[in-house]
Protein backbone atom coordinates (compact mmCIF):
# COMPACT_ATOMS: atom_id res chain seq x y z
CA UNK A 1 0.00 0.00 0.00
CA UNK A 2 2.47 2.33 1.01
CA UNK A 3 4.40 1.87 -2.10
CA UNK A 4 1.14 2.18 -4.58
CA UNK A 5 0.46 5.54 -2.41
CA UNK A 6 4.31 6.80 -3.79
CA UNK A 7 3.48 5.90 -7.00
CA UNK A 8 0.30 7.56 -7.35
CA UNK A 9 2.23 10.46 -5.66
CA UNK A 10 4.81 10.54 -8.22
CA UNK A 11 2.30 10.13 -10.75
CA UNK A 12 -0.03 13.38 -9.79
CA UNK A 13 3.61 15.30 -9.41
CA UNK A 14 4.09 14.24 -12.93
CA UNK A 15 0.67 15.01 -14.16
CA UNK A 16 1.74 18.44 -12.57
CA UNK A 17 5.09 18.69 -14.00
CA UNK A 18 3.84 17.49 -17.52
CA UNK A 19 0.96 20.34 -17.11
CA UNK A 20 3.50 22.78 -16.48
CA UNK A 21 5.78 21.36 -19.58
CA UNK A 22 2.84 21.96 -21.86
CA UNK A 23 1.93 25.46 -20.25
CA UNK A 24 5.92 26.72 -21.21
CA UNK A 25 5.47 24.50 -24.17
CA UNK A 26 2.42 26.94 -25.38
CA UNK A 27 4.22 29.71 -23.71
CA UNK A 28 7.32 29.44 -26.15
CA UNK A 29 5.01 28.51 -29.34
CA UNK A 30 3.73 31.64 -28.95
CA UNK A 31 7.03 33.70 -28.38
CA UNK A 32 7.75 31.56 -31.17
CA UNK A 33 5.06 33.05 -33.55
CA UNK A 34 5.80 36.65 -32.11
CA UNK A 35 9.23 36.05 -33.37
CA UNK A 36 8.61 34.66 -36.52
CA UNK A 37 6.00 37.17 -37.07
CA UNK A 38 8.76 40.35 -35.99
CA UNK A 39 11.45 38.44 -38.39
CA UNK A 40 10.63 40.67 -41.23
CA UNK A 41 10.03 44.02 -39.21
CA UNK A 42 13.21 43.76 -37.81
CA UNK A 43 15.31 42.34 -40.78
CA UNK A 44 13.96 45.68 -42.67
CA UNK A 45 14.67 47.79 -39.36
CA UNK A 46 18.24 46.15 -39.45
CA UNK A 47 18.29 47.33 -43.50
CA UNK A 48 16.63 50.56 -43.24
CA UNK A 49 19.52 51.17 -40.50
CA UNK A 50 22.31 49.76 -42.77
CA UNK A 51 21.16 51.77 -45.68
CA UNK A 52 20.74 55.07 -43.24
CA UNK A 53 24.24 54.34 -41.90
CA UNK A 54 25.82 54.23 -45.57
CA UNK A 55 23.61 57.72 -46.58
CA UNK A 56 24.99 59.08 -43.41
CA UNK A 57 28.75 57.52 -44.67
CA UNK A 58 28.53 59.31 -48.00
CA UNK A 59 27.27 62.31 -46.39
CA UNK A 60 30.41 62.59 -44.23
CA UNK A 61 32.35 61.55 -47.21
CA UNK A 62 30.58 64.54 -49.17
CA UNK A 63 30.63 66.64 -46.23
CA UNK A 64 34.53 66.06 -45.98
CA UNK A 65 35.32 66.65 -49.71
CA UNK A 66 33.17 69.81 -49.25
CA UNK A 67 35.30 71.12 -46.47
CA UNK A 68 38.93 70.05 -48.28
CA UNK A 69 37.32 72.58 -50.88
CA UNK A 70 36.88 75.32 -48.81
CA UNK A 71 40.04 74.56 -47.12
CA UNK A 72 41.75 75.10 -50.14
CA UNK A 73 39.82 77.91 -51.82
CA UNK A 74 40.53 79.65 -48.18
CA UNK A 75 44.13 78.96 -48.51
CA UNK A 76 44.32 79.89 -51.88
CA UNK A 77 42.39 83.40 -51.13
CA UNK A 78 45.00 83.63 -47.84
CA UNK A 79 47.90 83.08 -50.26
CA UNK A 80 46.64 85.51 -53.06
CA UNK A 81 45.93 88.25 -50.28
CA UNK A 82 49.61 87.91 -48.80
CA UNK A 83 51.14 90.54 -51.04
CA UNK A 84 48.96 93.27 -50.41
CA UNK A 85 48.95 92.21 -46.54
CA UNK A 86 52.46 92.04 -46.76
CA UNK A 87 52.70 95.66 -48.30
CA UNK A 88 51.20 97.50 -45.95
CA UNK A 89 52.87 95.44 -43.32
CA UNK A 90 56.12 96.30 -44.88
CA UNK A 91 54.80 100.01 -44.97
CA UNK A 92 53.50 100.17 -41.49
CA UNK A 93 57.12 98.54 -39.95
CA UNK A 94 59.26 100.97 -42.14
CA UNK A 95 57.20 103.53 -40.24
CA UNK A 96 57.94 102.59 -37.19
CA UNK A 97 60.97 101.85 -37.54
CA UNK A 98 61.92 105.39 -38.81
CA UNK A 99 60.25 106.92 -36.23
CA UNK A 100 62.69 104.44 -33.67
CA UNK A 101 65.94 105.44 -35.80
CA UNK A 102 64.49 109.20 -35.71
CA UNK A 103 64.28 108.68 -31.71
CA UNK A 104 67.38 107.13 -31.11
CA UNK A 105 69.15 109.58 -34.15
CA UNK A 106 67.97 112.43 -32.15
CA UNK A 107 68.90 111.09 -28.59
CA UNK A 108 72.55 110.43 -30.59
CA UNK A 109 73.18 113.74 -31.18
CA UNK A 110 72.10 115.50 -28.36
CA UNK A 111 74.66 112.87 -26.11
CA UNK A 112 77.34 113.70 -29.03
CA UNK A 113 76.88 117.55 -28.73
CA UNK A 114 77.58 117.25 -24.87
CA UNK A 115 80.73 115.42 -25.75
CA UNK A 116 81.65 117.86 -28.08
CA UNK A 117 83.58 120.01 -26.28
CA UNK A 118 85.22 117.66 -23.98
CA UNK A 119 86.10 115.48 -27.26
CA UNK A 120 87.91 118.94 -28.13
CA UNK A 121 89.62 119.32 -25.31
CA UNK A 122 90.96 115.87 -24.87
CA UNK A 123 92.09 116.13 -28.90
CA UNK A 124 94.11 119.21 -27.61
CA UNK A 125 95.88 118.10 -24.96
CA UNK A 126 98.33 115.76 -26.28
CA UNK A 127 99.75 118.94 -28.47
CA UNK A 128 99.50 121.07 -25.52
CA UNK A 129 101.75 118.66 -23.62
CA UNK A 130 104.07 118.58 -26.03
CA UNK A 131 104.44 122.30 -26.55
CA UNK A 132 104.81 122.73 -22.89
CA UNK A 133 107.75 120.36 -23.41
CA UNK A 134 109.01 122.36 -26.33
CA UNK A 135 108.95 125.46 -24.39
CA UNK A 136 110.85 123.91 -21.17
CA UNK A 137 113.33 122.37 -23.16
CA UNK A 138 113.42 126.07 -24.93
CA UNK A 139 113.87 127.49 -21.70
CA UNK A 140 116.55 124.84 -20.68
CA UNK A 141 118.70 126.09 -23.38
CA UNK A 142 118.66 129.89 -22.99
CA UNK A 143 119.75 128.96 -18.81
CA UNK A 144 122.04 127.01 -20.36
CA UNK A 145 123.48 129.82 -22.99
CA UNK A 146 123.15 132.71 -20.05
CA UNK A 147 124.74 130.05 -17.86
CA UNK A 148 128.00 129.82 -20.88
CA UNK A 149 127.87 133.99 -21.27
CA UNK A 150 128.14 134.75 -17.54
CA UNK A 151 131.19 131.96 -17.63
CA UNK A 152 132.39 134.13 -20.30
CA UNK A 153 132.10 137.33 -18.62
CA UNK A 154 134.13 135.71 -15.90
CA UNK A 155 136.47 135.22 -17.84
CA UNK A 156 137.01 138.55 -19.85
CA UNK A 157 136.82 139.71 -16.51
CA UNK A 158 139.60 137.89 -14.83
CA UNK A 159 141.66 138.34 -18.23
CA UNK A 160 141.05 141.95 -17.76
CA UNK A 161 143.00 142.10 -14.63
CA UNK A 162 145.82 140.66 -15.90
CA UNK A 163 146.20 143.12 -19.15
CA UNK A 164 148.88 145.52 -18.48
CA UNK A 165 150.90 147.90 -21.02
CA UNK A 166 154.81 146.96 -20.74
CA UNK A 167 157.45 147.00 -23.30
CA UNK A 168 159.84 144.35 -21.40
CA UNK A 169 159.08 141.70 -24.07
CA UNK A 170 156.83 140.98 -26.89
CA UNK A 171 155.12 137.92 -25.93
CA UNK A 172 154.20 140.06 -22.52
CA UNK A 173 152.99 142.73 -24.75
CA UNK A 174 151.73 146.28 -22.99
CA UNK A 175 150.67 144.77 -19.90
CA UNK A 176 148.26 146.58 -17.46
CA UNK A 177 147.32 145.43 -13.74
CA UNK A 178 148.84 142.37 -11.92
CA UNK A 179 150.90 141.83 -15.26
CA UNK A 180 152.35 145.28 -15.14
CA UNK A 181 152.79 145.01 -11.48
CA UNK A 182 154.77 141.99 -11.80
CA UNK A 183 156.31 143.26 -14.66
CA UNK A 184 157.68 146.49 -12.81
CA UNK A 185 158.54 145.02 -9.80
CA UNK A 186 160.94 142.51 -11.96
CA UNK A 187 158.82 139.56 -11.85
CA UNK A 188 159.14 138.55 -15.63
CA UNK A 189 158.44 135.22 -15.61
CA UNK A 190 155.29 136.12 -13.68
CA UNK A 191 154.44 138.63 -16.06
CA UNK A 192 154.69 136.40 -18.77
CA UNK A 193 152.68 133.75 -17.29
CA UNK A 194 149.61 136.02 -16.91
CA UNK A 195 149.66 136.91 -19.86
CA UNK A 196 149.32 133.57 -21.10
CA UNK A 197 146.63 133.22 -18.59
CA UNK A 198 144.84 136.18 -20.08
CA UNK A 199 145.21 134.81 -23.37
CA UNK A 200 143.75 131.41 -22.77
CA UNK A 201 140.83 132.93 -20.52
CA UNK A 202 139.97 135.11 -23.50
CA UNK A 203 139.96 132.13 -26.10
CA UNK A 204 137.87 130.34 -24.07
CA UNK A 205 135.85 133.53 -23.45
CA UNK A 206 135.23 133.52 -26.64
CA UNK A 207 134.66 129.71 -27.30
CA UNK A 208 132.10 129.77 -24.17
CA UNK A 209 130.39 133.07 -26.07
CA UNK A 210 130.15 131.17 -29.33
CA UNK A 211 128.70 127.93 -27.31
CA UNK A 212 126.22 130.51 -25.40
CA UNK A 213 125.15 132.42 -29.11
CA UNK A 214 124.37 128.40 -30.41
CA UNK A 215 122.30 127.32 -27.24
CA UNK A 216 120.42 130.96 -28.08
CA UNK A 217 119.92 130.24 -31.15
CA UNK A 218 118.31 126.31 -30.65
CA UNK A 219 116.33 128.12 -28.06
CA UNK A 220 115.14 130.40 -30.74
CA UNK A 221 114.50 127.54 -32.79
CA UNK A 222 112.39 125.55 -30.66
CA UNK A 223 110.38 128.67 -29.74
CA UNK A 224 109.51 129.13 -33.36
CA UNK A 225 107.37 126.12 -33.58
CA UNK A 226 105.55 126.64 -30.61
CA UNK A 227 103.18 128.36 -32.71
CA UNK A 228 102.88 125.15 -35.02
CA UNK A 229 102.18 122.72 -31.51
CA UNK A 230 99.14 125.23 -30.92
CA UNK A 231 97.37 125.47 -34.72
CA UNK A 232 97.67 121.41 -34.63
CA UNK A 233 96.42 121.73 -30.96
CA UNK A 234 93.32 123.93 -32.72
CA UNK A 235 93.02 121.59 -35.57
CA UNK A 236 92.79 118.54 -34.06
CA UNK A 237 90.57 120.02 -31.31
CA UNK A 238 88.33 121.02 -34.39
CA UNK A 239 88.22 118.00 -36.21
CA UNK A 240 87.58 116.08 -32.99
CA UNK A 241 84.32 118.10 -32.40
CA UNK A 242 83.53 118.31 -35.73
CA UNK A 243 83.25 114.57 -35.87
CA UNK A 244 80.74 115.19 -32.95
CA UNK A 245 79.10 118.31 -33.83
CA UNK A 246 78.70 119.40 -37.60
CA UNK A 247 77.98 122.42 -36.91
CA UNK A 248 81.19 123.30 -35.16
CA UNK A 249 82.63 126.26 -36.04
CA UNK A 250 86.40 125.94 -36.97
Amino acid sequence: KQANAELVKWAQEAGKKAEEVEKEAKKVEKLAKKATDALPNALAEVADAKAAAQRAHDDELQIRRMRDALQREATQEAFEMIPDMLVGIKKEAREKAKIVAERKAAALKEQQLKEAPKAAIAARKPYEEAEKRAAAFAAAWVKRGNQLESRSADLVAQAQQFQGSVGASSEVGDMQGLANIANATGDVIGAKRMAREAKKMMTTAVELRQQAGEAFATAASIEATLPAYEREAAQAAYHAEYMLNPDAVP
